[in-house]
């Protein structure tokens, strides 16, 4: 039985590492002031197809993997529900949350389904300007990495600013080593202005 709920995680991670590419982690499951779900809203219910990939949602499961676990957190607020998928990061020997939601509208008989998936995308304008800015030829592959760190720390508010998110400065808890950014809980003003700013994925129920 335990391995194949194993088994089952793995498909379920699979699914979401394969439709889900965001760079955000966070420290605990969000938003922070909602309560955990016990099983899915009725209205979540049913198959649908994303990115050509078919997937179920049941009262307890999500494509085969069980909520309310700590491997998979969900919450509501009205039309969003956010699922809250459990990664273990290596590097930092902790599990950080990877965040995304689903948002249901209905009018009468229309039905649009999104996928918000979170992104803080600053890595490639940072690189290049790391690179005009500082002399590396020679220094080891350390001290490369340990001048990077710091001019991302330094500057980090900087390039928040030019994507609109300067709120969320001092909710920055670090990185991970493949540059994941990683948030600490933030107020409802800048988990909706993250929202505001994600990419978005069409969902389409077929059942």
């Amino acid at each position: 039985m335990c391995k194949q709920k194993i088994i089952v995680l793995i498909v379920f991670v699979s699914f979401l590492s394969s439709c889900i590419v965001s760079n955000v982690r966070f420290i605990s499951p969000q938003p922070k002031d909602l309560g955990v779900l016990e099983k899915v809203p009725e209205r979540y219910h049913g198959v649908f197809i994303l990115d050509k990939d078919t997937f179920t949602v049941t009262d307890y499961t999500i494509n085969g993997a069980f909520v309310n676990t700590d491997s998979l957190v969900i919450k509501e607020r009205g039309d969003y529900l956010f699922v809250n998928q459990s990664k273990i990061e290596d590097d930092l020997d902790t599990t950080l949350y990877l965040l995304s939601c689903v948002n249901i509208v209905n009018v009468l008989d229309y039905e649009k389904i999104t996928l918000h998936i979170f992104n803080i995308d600053f890595s490639e304008k940072l690189l290049e300007d790391f690179i005009l800015e500082n002399d590396t030829l020679g220094i080891s592959k350390d001290s490369l990495n340990y001048l990077l760190n710091t001019y991302r720390n330094e500057n980090q508010l900087k390039y928040l600013s030019n994507l609109g998110l300067s709120t969320l400065d001092d909710n920055l808890f670090g990185y991970t080593s493949d540059w994941h950014v990683i948030l600490n809980n933030l107020t409802n003003n800048e988990f909706q202005t993250l929202l505001n700013k994600s990419t978005k994925k069409d969902i389409v129920r077929i059942k």
